[in-house]
């Protein structure tokens, strides 16, 4: 049933002075409990009732509390969405002392304050019967709308709940609302006595789109920059669940918020992520065989890490026909939607979702890289070609390609990181050229002697995403390790000054000094270079304690030698 059609509905049963009870049913998330608060804030002037009372049954423990919820929740309608729910809490137990007072005139001083209740709760169960029997009868005439019947408590049946809801029809001649989660698998009870209460069913089936709206509405702090990617992508997947809409905005804000300098290609692939991942994690309960759980895309990701190819991911489920079906629809699925199981930024962003929140330092290290590769493919035009060439034909050109990419490698041995050197590597040797494979192995290492640091596997700066040719690696570790001159701590320092990363030899040579080397180190350090270092060696020290500790030591000794030393110590937060 279309929104404008249910809305009508509504409307009708609003403005009607019959007591009947409706239930809206439909899926978790889509709005049922918005649709019907728009409704009746659109129309409350049309209510012929006094009262209207909202009640969630998530936490009610009996069919008393209940009641008292609804008499306590009472409110008249045509004040809906104003601040005045204390006022109505004082009305309704001014109310309630009048009619209690014929009954005990000793406590009706009692009843004049909001917190009557608490009062009447203490004063045993004779008073408490007595005041669920006055509350009750101040029911009479009331709009009730019942929210969270799927959550309703064990110590309440569904079977009582509408034994309440028809004598509240029946007998108070109310007018209620039902709002009905319909993939809830708690409602034996009530298909079987439904006949029995409800006078009519709207079934509420939102579109996507209108959903999506709904959500924009709701979460306003949301970046709208890239809204309409965001949308088109949700509405591709079918999402209409409005939290979960809401949490996919919350995390892509948050993402984008330490991710505004990078590239646009960098931004939209975390977008895409966020979304489907959120999609598997939130959704995947409401239809396990159309969906992927998030599970299979964490092993997906796991199996990317050893071999790419989707064939074997394919496969990871369990090894029941049922599950390897179901795999191979997941599979597809996450295909048709270009999901980047291989790709790093996807990972952090998994454990993110997985955990509900962005990690936003892993998260800029990973973009960094990333970054830094989109800027190294960009100059390296040669390189950049090959693999354009590579992937858009099917021709029988195998040697126009390895070709193309001696010339392209030869090209980016001094600008390339190691990662996407090594996949070219990976490529040479798939394509049964191993000797050109070494020859261009050869070729990086003598361009690169004089920079050290561009053969160390360790340096997160050029090997961010790993190796894939063992060859490779091995010849870059013998070539490091035959360069290695035994630098002085002041050289480590400045060699590391304006970097982020670092190899764990250097870590051991710093520890090894005492506080009072590491003291006379810094004292001798003067110009702008004198806070570069020291943040350096506090960042060495971040993966060793004993460095750490004497390095606060020595700072912590400088400063004390006068007070101008100690305001310039402050910027180390020590």
């Amino acid at each position: 049933m279309s929104v404008s059609l249910v809305k009508e509905q509504i409307l009708d049963f609003l403005k009607s002075e019959e007591p009947q009870v409706l239930v809206i049913q439909g899926r978790w998330g889509v709005g049922k409990t918005h649709v019907w608060k728009d409704s009746i804030e659109e129309s409350k002037a049309k209510v012929p009732q006094k009262k209207y009372s909202y009640v969630s049954l998530f936490g009610l423990k009996s069919v008393d509390d209940i009641k008292r919820t609804v008499f306590e929740n009472s409110t008249d309608p045509k004040v809906l969405g104003e601040n005045n729910d204390l006022e109505s809490i004082k009305k309704n137990y001014k109310a309630l002392g009048k009619q209690y007072g014929r009954k005990s005139s000793n406590i009706v001083k009692d009843l004049s304050g909001a917190g009557a209740n608490f009062v009447l709760k203490g004063l045993g169960s004779s008073v408490d019967k007595v005041f669920d029997s006055v509350a009750t009868a101040l029911l009479t005439e009331t709009l009730i709308c019942f929210d969270d019947i799927e959550r309703h408590s064990k110590s309440v049946s569904l079977r009582d709940f509408l034994g309440l809801v028809s004598f509240l029809k029946e007998q108070k001649k109310c007018k209620i609302v039902i709002l009905l989660n319909e993939d809830s698998h708690d409602l034996e009870e009530y298909q079987q006595y439904k006949e029995k209460v409800v006078d009519k069913q709207l079934h509420y089936e939102p579109s996507a789109e209108y959903c999506f709206d709904i959500s924009t509405k709701l979460y306003t702090k949301a970046n709208d920059d890239y809204l309409e990617q965001i949308k088109a992508v949700c509405e591709r997947l079918d999402i209409r669940n409005i939290r979960v809409l809401k949490k996919i905005r919350m995390h892509i804000d948050t993402a984008l918020s330490v991710t505004t300098d990078y590239d646009e290609y960098i931004k939209e692939e975390i977008i895409q992520s966020i979304i489907i991942l959120c999609w598997c994690h939130y959704c995947h309960s409401s239809d396990k065989d159309k969906i992927p759980s998030l599970t299979f895309v964490k092993k997906l990701n796991e199996t990317y890490a050893d071999a790419d190819t989707l064939a074997i991911a394919a496969m990871i489920e369990e090894e029941k026909e049922g599950q390897k079906t179901r795999s191979i629809i997941w599979k597809d699925k996450l295909n048709s939607l270009n999901y980047p199981s291989y790709d790093p930024i996807v990972q952090i962003l998994l454990d993110s979702i997985e955990k509900g929140y962005i990690e936003k330092d892993n998260l800029v290290a990973i973009c960094d890289a990333k970054q830094n590769e989109i800027n190294i493919r960009n100059q390296a035009t040669g390189l950049d070609a090959a693999w354009e060439l590579y992937h858009g034909s099917f021709s029988d050109n195998a040697n126009e390609v390895v070709d193309a990419f001696v010339k392209g490698m030869t090209e980016a041995a001094e600008t390339s990181t190691l990662s996407q050197y090594s996949q070219g590597l990976s490529l040479l040797k798939t394509l049964k050229q191993d000797d050109k494979a070494t020859e261009m192995i050869r070729l990086y290492i003598s361009r690169n002697e004089k920079n050290r640091e561009r053969l160390n596997v360790e340096s997160s700066d050029f090997n961010f995403f790993g190796i894939e040719d063992q060859e490779f690696s091995d010849a870059l570790t013998k070539a490091f390790e035959k360069s290695e001159q035994q630098e002085t701590p002041e050289q480590i320092l400045t060699r590391l000054s304006d970097k982020q990363s670092y190899d764990r030899k250097n870590v051991a040579q710093l520890a090894a000094l005492s506080s009072d080397e590491l003291k006379r180190l810094f004292l001798s350090f003067d110009g702008k270079e004198l806070t570069q270092k020291i943040r350096a060696c506090l960042m060495l020290a971040g993966s060793n304690e004993e460095l750490m500790n004497n390095t606060k030591k020595a700072l912590l000794e400088i400063g004390a030698l006068s007070d101008l030393n100690k305001a310039r110590l402050s910027k180390f937060n020590l």
